[in-house]
C-alpha cells in the first residue's frame, strides 16, 4: 500500500490557506485562481477528494456570494455550477453541488474531519441534520465513529426513507 502522506500534506496546506484568508477573495480573478487550485487538487487526489470537499465547498459559496459568476459569463449561479465547473475545472454538477450544500449545513466542517468522515458519510450527514441544530453533535460523532452502512442506515431511519440496501431486491433461483 502507498502511502498518500504529501496529498494529504497539500490539503491540509490548502486548508489553511483558506482558512487564512478574513474573507475568501471577492477579485474574480483572484477568486478563479483559488478555484482552479482546489479543482486541480480534487483531481489529482482522486482518493482524498472528500477531504477537499470543504475547500472547494467553501468556494463555491464565495462564488455565489460576489456573483461573480455573471462576470464570467454564466446567466445563472445554477448555469455556472451546472455547466462552468464541469467544463472550466472538470468538476462534475453533481459533486460541485454536492460540496455547495456540504458548506451550506456545515460551515465548520475542516479537512481533517472530512478526512476521518469519508465521502458517502458526509453526503448522508448533510442530508441528516444541519451545523447548529440540537441534534448535529450527536450526527457528527456518529459520522465519525459508525461504518458507512451502518451510518446510510440511520440517516435513512431518521429520514424516514429506505435503506440503499434494501432498494434491491435479491432473487436466487436454482436451475
Amino acid at each position: 500500500m502507498t502511502s498518500n502522506l504529501p496529498a494529504v500534506r497539500q490539503m491540509l496546506a490548502l486548508d489553511d490557506i483558506v482558512a487564512s484568508y478574513h474573507e475568501l477573495p471577492t477579485h474574480p480573478v483572484k477568486l478563479r485562481a483559488l478555484l482552479r487550485d482546489t479543482a486541480i487538487l480534487c483531481i489529482a487526489c482522486d482518493k482524498g477528494f472528500a477531504a477537499l470537499k470543504p475547500i472547494l465547498g467553501k468556494v463555491i459559496v464565495q462564488v455565489q456570494k460576489t456573483g461573480v459568476w455573471e462576470e464570467w459569463g454564466y446567466r445563472t449561479f445554477t448555469d455556472f455550477v451546472s455547466r462552468g465547473m464541469e467544463e472550466e475545472f472538470r468538476i462534475s454538477r453533481t459533486q460541485a453541488f454536492n460540496c455547495y450544500r456540504l458548506v451550506l449545513n456545515w460551515p465548520s466542517l475542516t479537512v481533517a474531519e472530512a478526512v476521518g468522515i469519508g465521502p458517502v458519510k458526509l453526503w448522508e450527514l448533510s442530508r441528516a441534520t444541519k451545523e447548529g441544530e440540537a441534534n448535529a453533535g450527536k450526527w457528527l460523532a456518529k459520522a465519525k465513529e459508525m461504518s458507512v452502512e451502518d451510518f446510510k442506515d440511520a440517516v435513512s431511519s431518521h429520514l424516514g426513507t429506505t435503506p440503499s440496501a434494501d432498494k434491491f431486491v435479491r432473487i436466487e433461483m436454482t436451475v
